[in-house]
């Protein structure tokens, strides 16, 4: 629903898409894609680099005593 002011201008202060603009920035993505993978030589298309290798997860060579703990305030 449309409201209209005194003056009889429409009071939609809502964003308008602008469908060729839209278009645009879509055809000039779809461009700058393509120079990027015409610009990737042909093996390396798909390849992917190999995995970072992590340590483990090492268990503490401490206990860890909690009660101490609670009613511990911390000075900042």
């Amino acid at each position: 629903m449309v409201d209209f002011d005194m003056q009889g201008k429409v009071d939609d202060h809502r964003r308008k898409w602008d469908r060729s603009e839209f278009e645009k920035l879509a055809r000039e993505r779809l461009a700058a894609e393509e120079r990027e993978v015409k610009s990737s030589s042909s093996r390396d298309v798909g390849r992917r680099e190999p995995p970072v290798k992590r340590d483990l997860l090492k268990p503490r060579d401490y206990k860890v005593i909690f009660v101490s703990q609670i009613f511990h305030v911390k000075d900042q």
